[in-house]
């Protein structure tokens, strides 16, 4: 494209010099061929010959421009086919004199200039005559002397000219002449770059930049123009031609090919750069880089794409970026030329944009002040090329990183920017773009006070969609997105729900994820979304023309005569079907059966029945077997299927197990205008009840409390739940819960009993009951329970199984301070449950309740663990595994943790009121915490500290807690 604009250029000096030498080249014809003696014959001939010479010389002049182009073109043929006279112009340009050199280098200018030499048998030898012109009159081989007249100079500077613009002629688009000139005449090449560099002549300048560029587009030539130091000659031409958009433009595009194209591992010469970043740094110590970011400004789009494509190659290799972002004016002229370009030009500003961004949160901020720029973005999103979607939308990201400011600011100053993001996402649908506009989105969700803003904008459904899809990354952000939301109001909340996200969050907790953190915050999502006082609003409206109903913002009609059904579903809050039933004959309505489609997860769904026409009586009276009328209900039983001529019909029912419909409202009137509300707290936790809840305690229950198989993610999701009050419930009254909980932990006492190497999933099992225990035991209604069914002594148990181990780890280190007997003497440890005649253990415990031990999973020769220990007895009498030791300091961390959650528990259940702490004292739980105190180390102490000291208080002075409450109360 470059070099066609180039030739267009030329057109106009081309055509004066035509004009000019033409009639010269006539003269000079006369003078190379003399007429010889002739004969009358030949003479009439050559008079002939001469007349058509000296007509054409008269039709060179012609007014009409046809006919000077027809005389030149018949002239130039002439000359062409003569190879006399062509030898004889080569051998002018060869000659010392310099005013043939002239004329002939004037003539084969014109003759290159209009005639294609292409495949012409003088071809190579015209392109080795102007490359030895321009060679021999250059300064860098012909040096003039200090004596020279201004007249000599000025005629040497004009033969330079009018070479190197012939040779410019010869070579453009011809690789092979390229090839011909670089092998044969390779001084050519240092010889153009001289001429670039030195010349005072702009028309030198410029065919030498022509010739350079040439040079630079053909591979096979590139090379040899950057041994010569090419890179720095161009560099010196983008600050010297300044203001020249032609020259600084093709300067620009040598310098991008050079960096992008170039083999630097194949050059010789060791002064030239080796490397892309050497190389930009010769740039930029040429002065270079100002005048590209000048050339932002050009009115010239060729000039502005090429600038933008070298400071590409600056900002990729992480050089000069925060000198390119010093330059004053630099955004508002990447935001002028982004409103308008092409899309070639537009990809490269945002990609130039998004590296300057990378790690500069100052430029991040001038990015966000400027409105021109931002205000472009919302355009860019609703481009059809993607790369341009995909590199605003990583600007966007990177901006919207920055924190709340920076979304408002987005939204402020980029009207339609969120729209725009969502149809993008629908138009260029690839994985990789969805992934990185959840994250974006993840930002934006970030600023509480613009989420319903962003809602009615389309981000809530994105959300969604994105929750629904395959890919793990998204529906990880999704679920983390719409947790965010249930967090923030309940208006946010009733936002999800009436958009169907009930459903989607419902779908990622009963299934398997690779990250189970989608699942986890997808259970927090519902327990947030159960806390909602906001309503489902179900708006009846019925008289005798139609009946229309509205369920949040959806509206339906139930005109049709007969029976109309319409079930609605509380999940996705979106119609599931509309049933019509009608008959002509009353007899037939007693053989339709109606059925209502039930399948599973249906129950909850809303279900709105309108009784219309003449035969509304008998339909209603159908419709006995499928209604279900509660004893608690209040409507009327007398009449409740008696239905005048005039009065409409209405039932308003919630599905029941099997496709029982059981009825909450029913209304007979002339004209029925009335509006119910279900409260969707109670929508939500029935329906995560019925479908999350009780189905994750059933997949629990389906593997024994010892099985290695993993029930981490259903321990960790119970956990969650607990946290509920009415889930919590649904957990105590499942059959067995507790004590499944319990045989997990007994089952991990076992293996401290045997010593057996305990894995990280029994560890890990054990850990999630305690987590979930801790949860369900701040309930006072719970903390019965748990000292009742022997989960609290099972639990001190295993606080008593910890600290044993922590003090074996102490005597290891204490190896090699002293005999034995020095150790013994100095440091001795009981058992931290209290006895008056022996050590009594937590299993003693268990007989005072008269809890069967085989019962809770306990071996009986475990009834008696707590002897006296010591350092000695502690490693010798008692056969300590060493094996199990060393897994006890592997999983030092995760055992922390159990203590840590156990404590919790013990501490929970001791600030209840009542005869439970007399329980807990009697069961050794004091002397426990304690002991747990001392041997424990410092990390978890700091942990530990509170819960500690909260239990001991309500433990070791029971009824003086309340005491000093009411006594601070009172305090005035």
């Amino acid at each position: 494209m470059t070099a066609q604009y180039t030739r267009n250029a030329l057109m106009l000096v081309g055509g004066v010099g035509v004009l000019v030498t033409t009639a010269q080249l006539v003269k000079i014809y006369h003078w190379l061929f003399p007429l010889p003696p002739q004969t009358e014959d030949e003479q009439n001939h050559s008079t002939e010959k001469s007349l058509k010479l000296e007509y054409l010389a008269e039709l060179v002049n012609w007014p009409s421009v046809e006919v000077r182009r027809s005389a030149e073109q018949l002239l130039l043929d002439r000359v062409m086919k003569n190879e006399v006279t062509l030898d004889l112009l080569v051998s002018w340009c060869m000659s010392k004199d310099l005013s043939l050199v002239e004329k002939g280098v004037t003539v084969m200018c014109v003759l290159v200039k209009s005639v294609d030499l292409r495949k012409h048998p003088k071809e190579n030898e015209f392109l080795s005559t102007l490359t030895e012109v321009l060679i021999n009159t250059s300064s860098l081989y012909h040096q003039q002397t200090s004596d020279t007249g201004l007249s000599e100079a000025g005629l040497l500077e004009k033969i330079q000219k009018l070479a190197i613009c012939g040779l410019f002629e010869v070579i453009c688009d011809g690789e092979s002449q390229k090839m011909y000139m670089v092998e044969h005449h390779e001084d050519i090449v240092g010889c153009v770059l001289t001429l670039v560099t030195n010349s005072q002549s702009k028309e030198v300048l410029r065919y030498g930049l022509f010739i350079a560029h040439q040079l630079t587009v053909q591979d096979s030539t590139r090379n040899l123009l950057m041994e010569y130091d090419g890179l720095r000659c161009i560099a010196m031409m983008i600050v010297r031609n300044h203001g020249d958009p032609i020259l600084q433009r093709i300067s620009l595009q040598i310098l991008v090919v050079f960096l992008t194209a170039c083999d630097l591992t194949v050059l010789k010469n060791e002064a030239i750069p080796k490397d892309t970043k050497a190389m930009l740094s010769e740039i930029v110590h040429q002065g270079a880089l100002v005048p590209v970011v000048v050339c932002l400004r050009s009115e010239d789009p060729e000039c502005t794409y090429w600038a933008l494509a070298l400071l590409h190659e600056f900002v990729v290799n992480e050089m000069y970026k925060e000198e390119i972002c010093s330059v004053f004016g630099l955004l508002r002229s990447l935001a002028k030329t982004l409103s308008a370009s092409d899309a070639s030009i537009q990809r490269l500003i945002l990609r130039l944009t998004c590296f300057l961004c990378l790690q500069n949160d100052d430029f991040k901020r001038e990015v966000l002040n400027s409105r021109d720029l931002i205000k472009r973005l919302p355009v860019c999103f609703a481009s059809s090329e993607r790369d341009i979607a995909h590199w605003c939308l990583v600007l966007v990201h990177d901006l919207a990183f920055m924190g709340k400011s920076s979304v408002e600011r987005l939204l402020e100053f980029g009207e339609g920017l969120m729209p725009s993001m969502v149809s993008m996402v629908h138009n260029h649908g690839d994985i990789a773009m969805k992934r990185l506009m959840a994250e974006t989105l993840g930002f934006f969700c970030s600023n509480e006070h613009l989420l319903l803003r962003l809602v009615s904008d389309g981000l809530l459904t994105t959300i969604l969609n994105f929750a629904s899809h395959q890919d793990s990354e998204l529906q990880f952000w999704a679920s983390a997105m719409l947790l965010n939301m249930a967090m923030t109001s309940d208006e946010m909340k009733f936002e999800i729900l009436k958009s169907g996200g009930l459903a989607v969050l419902m779908e990622l907790v009963i299934a398997e994820h690779e990250n189970t953190q989608i699942a986890v915050m997808a259970a927090k999502s519902l327990s947030m979304l159960g806390h909602t006082d906001q309503s489902l609003s179900v708006h009846l409206v019925c008289d005798g023309d139609n009946c229309r109903l509205a369920i949040n913002d959806s509206i339906y009609h139930l005109n049709k005569p007969g029976l109309n059904i319409l079930i609605w579903s509380t999940l996705s809050s979106s119609e599931v079907m509309i049933l019509h039933y009608d008959v002509k004959n009353a007899w037939e309505v007693k053989d339709t059966k109606i059925v209502i489609p039930y399948k599973q997860h249906d129950e909850g769904n809303l279900v709105v029945i309108s009784v219309r026409g003449p035969l509304k009586q008998a339909w209603l009276r159908a419709m006995r077997d499928v209604l279900l009328f509660q004893e608690e209900s209040q409507i009327p039983l007398k009449g409740r299927y008696d239905l005048t001529d005039e009065d409409q019909c209405i039932l308003l029912c919630t599905m029941a197990p099997g496709g029982r419909l059981a009825v909450s409202f029913l209304e007979k009137a002339l004209e029925i205008n009335t509006q119910c509300r279900y409260p969707y707290g109670e929508v939500v936790n029935q329906r995560v009840t019925d479908i999350a809840v009780v189905p994750t305690v059933k997949i629990l229950f389906s593997t024994p409390p010892s099985s290695p198989i993993s029930k981490v993610a259903e321990l960790e999701l119970l956990e969650i739940f607990a946290r509920h009050f009415v889930l919590k419930e649904t957990l105590l009254t499942c059959d067995g819960f507790v004590e499944y909980l319990s045989s997990i932990i007994v089952s991990f006492n076992e293996l401290f009993l045997s010593q057996d190497i305990f894995t990280p999933i029994q560890v890990a099992h054990c850990l999630g009951v305690l987590r979930t225990l801790s949860v369900l035991s701040i309930y006072e209604t719970c903390q019965g329970q748990l000292i009742d069914k022997g989960v609290i002594i099972h639990i001190i148990m295993l606080l008593y199984h910890l600290t044993g181990s922590w003090i074996n780890s102490i005597l290891d280190s204490q190896e090699g301070l002293g005999s034995p007997n020095e150790l013994s003497e100095s440091y001795t440890w009981e058992s931290p449950i209290p006895s008056p005649t022996k050590p009594r253990s937590p299993l003693d415990s268990l007989s005072d309740l008269d809890i069967n031990s085989h019962q809770l999973g306990v071996d009986q020769k475990a009834e008696e663990p707590s002897k006296v220990l010591q350092p000695n007895s502690a490693k010798e009498s008692s056969g300590i595994n060493p094996d199990f030791m060393k897994k006890v300091v592997e999983y030092e961390e995760l055992l922390s943790s159990l203590a840590r959650f156990a404590i919790l528990v013990l501490s929970n259940c001791a600030e209840s009121a009542g005869s439970n702490k007399e329980v807990l004292a009697e069961m050794g739980c004091v002397h426990m915490i304690w002991s747990v105190l001392l041997c424990c180390g410092s990390v978890l102490k700091s942990h530990l500290a509170l819960p500690i000291s909260t239990a001991m208080t309500s433990l070791a002075c029971p009824g003086k807690k309340e005491q000093w409450q009411h006594d601070i109360e009172q305090t005035p």
